[in-house]
């Protein structure tokens, strides 16, 4: 039997981040799904400060329940 995570998981948030266009592999629709999927965020970094600013998001998206 195939165990799909979220399925299993379903308080799990998957959150996604793109780091400078990622090289030749690099698939940002992939990585959008996967947060859409999660119910978390998807999120782009270029430089620093939108680095802080994706770690900001994502951070703001999280919670923790028992």
């Amino acid at each position: 039997q195939t165990l799909f995570l979220k399925e299993q998981l379903p308080s799990l948030s998957l959150n996604s981040l793109g780091l400078d266009g990622g090289g030749a592999y690099y698939r940002a629709d992939l990585l959008g799904f996967l947060a859409d999927y999660g119910g978390g965020t998807y999120a782009e970094a270029n430089d620093a400060a939108s680095l802080a600013a994706a770690a900001d998001a994502i951070w703001a998206n999280l919670t923790c329940t028992p």
